[in-house]
């Protein structure tokens, strides 16, 4: 994926030094391009951590536990200018200079958008409840609840296989031998996402589950 990116910004680069070698030596009319995709936008937060993924698992968990200690506010009733500033602060604090510049070209290009709707197609495929009504859902072997206070019940109840997992999903450290799995559809940053990753970290910690996090856009 980062390979892919600093080819496009080589290939544009690339295309101004001959557009202006052009014009130089002819008139000719302007040309505007665009990129665009049939994916649509999505929060800049989610594409930075899969951005964080790509350097690493234990990378991508340590910014996920930061964004989950901050206020739900500063990502919920924001302008997307100030979303984006609190989300490279955060991600600063793991990333150099230069790996920064990178993160900011992927999120102009809006790189990390398909893997986003990925997600958003497994949860889709899972048939979850909305998140109207349900701003987290849990799949516990099979079994979904949005209600947390039902969580350790249903874990400890747990009879059938683990539900199926995936390449892109994100598997919390500790919980892979852990024979109850407990996948995680919610929205990174949200009130609901803080509450349900704090008490399945303890669910793991304790060694009753294998955790796994899916992004799920409210």
């Amino acid at each position: 994926m980062r390979e892919r990116i600093l080819q496009v910004l080589w290939a544009t680069l690339t295309l101004l030094i001959l557009m202006r070698r052009v014009s130089g030596q002819a008139k000719v009319k302007p040309v505007t391009t665009h990129l665009s995709a049939k994916w649509t936008h999505t929060p800049l937060l989610l594409e930075t951590a899969e951005y964080m993924r790509e350097e690493s698992p234990a990378t991508f968990w340590s910014f996920v536990d930061i964004i989950a200690e901050k206020d739900p506010q500063l990502f919920t009733n924001r302008n997307e200018k100030e979303i984006y500033d609190e989300t490279l602060a955060a991600a600063g604090q793991f990333l150099s200079a230069s790996q920064i510049y990178v993160l900011k070209l992927s999120l102009s290009l809006r790189a990390y958008s398909p893997k986003i709707e990925m997600f958003h197609q497994i949860g889709h495929d899972r048939d979850l409840p909305s998140t109207e009504n349900c701003g987290a859902t849990v799949d516990i072997n099979g079994e979904l609840t949005c209600d947390i206070e039902k969580v350790e019940e249903l874990v400890e109840k747990a009879t059938s296989s683990k539900p199926v997992t995936y390449e892109v999903d994100h598997h919390f450290p500790g919980g892979e031998t852990a024979k109850v799995g407990v996948v995680l559809y919610a929205e990174l940053g949200s009130a609901e996402f803080q509450r349900f990753h704090a008490a399945l970290k303890d669910l793991v910690s304790a060694g009753k589950i294998d955790y796994i996090f899916r992004h799920r856009v409210k």
